[in-house]
C-alpha cells in the first residue's frame, strides 16, 4: 500500500499472456469513493519475463520489485528471475534484474525479495546452490545492472529449501525459515555469512513446514507460522492444523510459545502474521473454519484471525469466516493495515467466475 492508500499486488495467472489461463499480472487498486479502480500495471507474456512467484515490495521512488518462477533457461521448466517495474509518468517499464542459472547458482526464488537502505536486494532460492538445498543471495545495484552474490548454500541434510522471504535485522543480519524445517540466522563477517539454527521445528507440538517468513517484534522477538504440526487434538488431519509461534531470546537461546489451530478455528496458515498494537497478531489461514467452499469439494474456506497475548500464550478472536463465492475463499496473502487499523488481503478462490472455484478477491476487514 502506498501513501495514498493504493494497493499493489501480483496474480499468478490471468492477464494477456499466452499461458493457459494467462501468465499472471501485476495490478494496482486505487481508492475511488467507496470502491476501488483496478489497473493492470504489467501482464506477463510467458517468455523471458516469466510469471509472478511472489508478492511485491516498493522502494521510495514507487518502483516495484518481485520474483518469477520462470523466464530463465537451464532448469526444468525454468529457473526464475528477479524483476523491477520502474514507474514513469505514464506507465511502468519492466526490467529483469537477474536470471537464475540453476545448478550452483540456485533456482526457484519463490520467496520474493527485501531491500536495505542502499537499494541492495536479498532473497532465497528454493533449490540449487553448491550443496543443492537452496541458497540465500544478494543483488547489489551498479550503474546499469545488479551484481549477484550467493551468501549461503543450504545443505540437503537437515535444514533446506527456503521458500519465504528473508527478514533484515541489525548490522546486516538476516533471519529466515527453511521448509525442512527451522528458523535460521545468517550473520555477516569478513569472510562471508555464518549460519546458525535458532530453533528446530519438530512437528508436534511446535509445527512443521514453515512456508512463511518470520517477522520481528520488540526486544528481538520473532514470530512465524507453520502450515502443519502443532497439537493434533480436534484437527481433521493427523499432521496437525498448523501453528503460530513466538521465539523470545534468552541468554542461552530462544524460548518458544505456540498457538495451535484446531480446524474450526483455522488450519494451514501459509503466510506471515502482522504485528499490531499491544502485541496482538493478525493473520489468515488457508483452510479450516466452519464454511465449506462452493465448487471446491469438501475444502474449507479459511478465516482471518487475531491472537491476543495472554500471560502464557495467546487467545484467538476469529475476525472473519470466509464463505466462498463473492466473499472469497482460502486467503493466500499476508495482511497489511492502513493507519485506521483496517486490514487488507487476498484470497485464492471465490469472486469472479472465470476460474474454477472463482478467481480470487481482494478484501478489507474494518475494525
Amino acid at each position: 500500500m502506498d501513501a495514498n492508500g493504493a494497493i499493489y499486488g501480483a496474480t499468478s495467472v490471468g492477464g494477456a499472456g499466452t499461458c493457459y489461463g494467462g501468465c499472471g499480472t501485476v495490478f494496482k487498486l486505487t481508492p475511488s469513493g467507496s470502491a476501488y479502480k483496478k489497473r493492470v500495471i504489467y501482464s506477463f507474456q510467458n517468455g523471458s519475463d516469466g510469471g509472478p512467484a511472489s508478492g511485491l515490495i516498493m522502494d521510495p521512488t514507487g518502483a516495484l520489485y518481485g520474483t518469477t518462477g520462470s523466464g530463465s533457461s537451464g532448469c526444468t521448466p525454468s529457473c526464475g528471475t528477479v524483476y523491477k517495474l520502474l514507474r514513469t509518468k505514464s506507465r511502468y517499464v519492466f526490467h529483469v534484474l537477474y536470471r537464475f542459472k540453476g545448478g550452483s547458482d540456485g533456482y526457484g526464488p519463490y520467496g520474493g525479495v527485501i531491500a536495505d537502505s542502499s537499494g541492495a536486494l536479498y532473497g532465497t532460492t528454493f533449490a540449487g546452490g553448491a550443496d543443492a538445498g537452496g541458497t540465500a543471495y544478494k543483488l547489489t545495484p551498479r550503474k546499469s545492472s545488479y551484481k549477484k552474490t550467493t551468501l549461503y548454500n543450504f545443505p540437503t541434510s537437515g535444514d533446506a529449501e527456503p521458500v519465504a522471504n528473508l527478514l533484515l535485522g541489525k548490522h546486516g543480519t538476516l533471519y529466515g525459515t527453511a521448509l525442512f524445517s527451522s528458523v535460521f540466522e545468517l550473520t555477516p563477517s569478513s569472510s562471508g555469512y555464518t549460519a546458525r539454527i535458532l530453533h528446530q521445528l519438530r512437528g508436534s507440538p511446535d509445527g512443521s513446514l514453515p512456508y512463511a517468513p518470520v517477522i520481528a517484534g520488540p526486544h528481538g522477538v520473532l514470530y512465524g507460522t507453520t502450515y502443519e504440526g502443532g497439537a493434533t487434538k480436534r484437527c481433521k488431519t493427523h499432521f496437525g492444523c498448523g501453528t503460530v509461534y513466538k521465539l523470545s531470546p534468552t541468554e542461552s537461546g530462544y524460548n518458544e510459545t505456540v498457538f495451535s489451530f484446531q480446524h474450526r478455528n483455522g488450519a494451514a496458515p501459509l503466510v506471515a502474521v502482522l504485528l499490531g498494537k499491544n502485541g496482538a497478531l493478525y493473520g489468515t489461514t488457508s483452510d479450516g473454519g466452519i464454511n465449506t467452499c462452493p465448487g471446491r469439494g469438501k475444502t474449507y474456506c479459511g478465516l482471518a484471525f487475531k491472537l491476543e497475548p495472554t500471560g502464557s500464550g495467546f487467545k484467538e478472536v476469529v475476525l472473519h469466516q470466509f464463505a466462498g463465492g463473492a466473499d472469497g475463499a482460502q486467503p493466500s496473502s499476508a495482511l497489511i493495515a492502513d493507519t485506521d487499523g483496517a486490514l487488507y488481503g487476498s484470497t485464492s478462490f471465490g469472486g469472479g467466475t472465470g476460474c474454477q472455484g472463482g478467481c480470487g478477491v481482494i478484501f478489507k476487514i474494518v475494525p
